[in-house]
């Protein structure tokens, strides 16, 4: 299953409906029989089914399929409860589903290709639900439908050139009316104002006029069963802006990366830097009280073994622990923040660049020479002031 092929809109009244959408709408008749009736519009084709007055009206959502039976038996596995078998007719393999509102859907393998509509383009087919969500994950997670826009007002699903949208459900009169119907179809064709202009001339009477509510303009036309269509402006064309931005973004480039300050050579981010004591040779440590003898009494190996040995429970006097030469445990690690790391890293680079410069610098013959103060023979800077 690959995309919307037809929108069957269930009627009792077959003539009547085909005069309104051909001689009103000006939709141009591809196909016709006594009970069938489809229009050549552009995207997925607009179709009337004759059904008994018994049967109700409702439309139908036909997408194409490749394999009938195949497409039936995966849908099966995930879950999706078919209302009759799969069955060959005069025009196709066909089998019937209905989603989680109840809309009617089937699967379809015409038995001749269909061309494609050159006339009015169906935009949309606009489901109105009680329970988005559910219908959402319904036709992406057992049907397959790629989720193309999803907010809590409108979802989009990638069903070919005729989207399948989803809306929710509201009461009659509230804003738009055509969101109070099951199912809303919506189309496009050329500028809005003149083709409205035209329906009224025809006599066609607008459920609202045009309206702008912030994302588009459009109007609402009802058909004699009352069933609402929403007329829309044809969308321009991309610009070249906008077709290098959907290359760009259809690429395998991220979509999302992270945003870091730069860091310079030899530098380390990190948050918190431990350092650990620095022990300084040069420094005697202070006698031991109780010992009788001085600092300077000590010989040098004396301070290097009471350096190097810890402090041992009982050698002190009265048998007590000897006093650390430092209050502080010197085999705790220090910790600080590390505070201008940035700055820290910059020192240190252009540190790094000063000391190869001054290397490079006396390698040179020259500067060698200069700093020796041989100078060549009648030169003025080896000569003594006088």
């Amino acid at each position: 299953m690959d995309r919307l092929q037809y929108v069957i809109a269930l009627t009792h009244e077959l003539e009547k409906m085909k005069q309104f959408y051909r001689d009103v709408m000006g939709f141009a008749v591809s196909a016709e029989t006594p009970y069938f009736v489809s229009f050549a519009t552009g995207g997925a084709s607009l179709a009337l089914l004759a059904i008994q007055p018994a049967q109700k009206r409702e439309f139908e959502l036909c997408f194409h399929s490749q394999d009938v039976d195949a497409d039936a038996a995966r849908f099966r596995l995930r879950g999706v409860q078919f209302v009759d078998e799969a069955r060959t007719l005069d025009f196709g393999r066909v089998i019937h589903a209905r989603d989680p509102e109840g809309n009617l859907i089937s699967l379809l393998k015409p038995a001749a290709p269909v061309p494609p509509g050159r006339g009015i383009t169906m935009t949309a087919a606009v489901l109105n639900c009680r329970d988005m969500a559910a219908v959402r994950d319904w036709y992406r997670d057992r049907l397959g439908f790629h989720v193309l826009f999803d907010s809590p007002w409108w979802i989009e699903l990638d069903s070919g050139e005729t989207r399948v949208a989803l809306h929710p459900l509201v009461d009659q009169g509230v804003l738009e009316s055509h969101h109070a119907a099951p199912v809303t179809l919506g189309f496009a064709s050329g500028d809005l104002d003149e083709w409205v202009e035209e329906l009224h001339l025809r006599g066609v009477e607008f459920a609202n006029e045009i309206t702008d509510r912030g994302y588009g303009r459009f109007a609402e036309v009802e058909d004699p069963e009352g069933n609402t269509l929403v007329l829309r402006d044809s969308p321009a064309p991309p610009s070249l802006e906008e077709k290098l931005a959907e290359e760009y973004e259809t690429g395998d480039e991220p979509r999302h990366v992270a945003i870091r300050k730069a860091v310079n050579k030899n530098s380390k981010a990190v948050s918190r830097l431990a350092v650990r004591p620095e022990y300084h040779a040069g420094k005697r440590p202070a006698a031991a009280p109780g010992n009788g003898r001085d600092a300077e009494d000590e010989t040098p190996a004396e301070s290097a073994r009471a350096r190097a040995l810890p402090s041992v429970r009982g050698e002190g006097p009265d048998h007590t622990r000897k006093k650390p030469v430092k209050g502080g445990d010197p085999e705790r690690a220090r910790t600080k923040p590390a505070v201008g790391h940035q700055q820290q890293a910059t020192a240190r680079a252009l540190g790094v660049q000063r000391r190869q410069v001054a290397s490079v610098s006396r390698t040179r013959p020259v500067k060698r020479a200069a700093s020796r103060g041989d100078a060549k023979p009648g030169g003025t800077r080896g000569a003594k002031k006088r």
